[in-house]
C-alpha cells in the first residue's frame, strides 16, 4: 500500500508491525502500548517513521492536535469503547479528504466476538471448531458511528473468508448518499450495548455496509467523499 508524497500515516496497535511495514508513506506514525519488534532495527529505522510505545489515548492526549494524517489505521484493543475512543480521537486528526481503516469489524463466529482473548480461547478449546482469530465486539462501535456521526459515511469488507475492514470517511454534504444505515436505527440499542451480540449482528448485517471487494469500497469512496480544492 503506498501513499503519495507529502502523505502522513498513523497505526493504532502495531504489535508486530507487519501492517506498518507493509504502507509506503513519507511520514508514518506507530502508536502501540508494547512493541513486538525493535524500533531500531533494520527495516524499521526509517527515517520517516516515528515510534510511540505508550497507550493511544496517552498519544492523542500529548500530541499535538495541529498534527494531520491522510490515513489512519485502527487496530488496537478489541473493545467497542476504546475503539469508539480512538475513532473520535482520529478524526480531529483526520486531513481534508482523509480516510480512516477499523480493523476486525466482523467476527468470524461467536467466541471471535468474545472481548476477552484468553476467555476465547478457552471457550473454543471447550466447545468451538479449530479456526482461529479474534475480533472482540469492535462492531459496535459502528453503532454509535451510525447515530452520532451522520456526517461520516463508512463501508466494510465482511463476510465469510474475507479480512474484515471498515472504510469511514467525511461525506459530501452536498451528495445524497445511500447505503449508509439512518441514524435512528440503533438508538434505542446503544442504551444498552449488550444488545448488540454476535446473532444480532448477523441479523442485522446491514449496519456494517457491506461491500464485495476493496475496489468496490475505493470507487464508493471516491463518489462520495467530501472534495478539497
Amino acid at each position: 500500500m503506498g501513499l503519495t508524497q507529502g502523505h502522513r500515516y498513523l497505526e493504532i496497535g502495531v504489535e508486530k508491525g507487519e501492517t506498518f511495514q507493509a504502507v509506503s508513506a513519507p511520514s508514518k506514525v506507530a502508536v502501540d502500548p508494547k512493541f513486538k519488534f525493535d524500533s531500531h532495527s533494520e527495516p524499521f529505522s526509517d527515517p520517516g517513521s516515528s515510534y510511540h510505545e505508550i497507550t493511544s489515548d496517552h498519544y492523542f492526549a500529548q500530541s499535538s492536535a495541529a498534527e494531520q494524517f491522510d490515513l489512519i489505521f485502527l487496530d488496537g484493543l478489541h473493545e467497542y469503547e476504546q475503539t469508539y475512543r480512538d475513532f473520535t480521537s482520529s478524526l480531529a486528526r483526520l486531513s481534508p479528504g482523509g480516510i480512516i481503516v477499523l480493523d476486525d469489524t466482523f467476527p468470524n463466529d461467536v467466541f471471535s466476538s468474545h472481548r476477552s482473548h484468553a476467555i476465547l480461547n478457552s471457550l473454543r478449546d471447550a466447545f468451538g471448531p479449530s479456526n482461529t482469530g479474534w475480533h472482540g465486539d469492535v462492531y459496535k462501535a459502528l453503532a454509535f458511528v451510525a447515530v452520532f456521526h451522520p456526517d461520516i459515511n463508512y463501508c466494510s469488507l465482511a463476510g465469510r473468508g474475507v479480512k474484515s475492514q471498515t472504510f469511514l470517511w467525511r461525506k459530501d454534504q452536498a451528495k445524497t448518499v445511500t447505503g449508509r444505515p439512518s441514524p435512528t436505527l440503533y438508538q434505542n440499542q446503544i442504551s444498552n450495548m449488550h444488545q448488540l451480540h454476535y446473532l444480532w449482528l448477523l441479523e442485522n448485517f446491514a449496519m456494517l455496509n457491506v461491500v464485495k471487494d476493496l475496489d468496490a469500497a475505493l470507487g464508493f469512496i471516491e463518489q462520495t467523499k467530501e472534495k478539497f480544492s
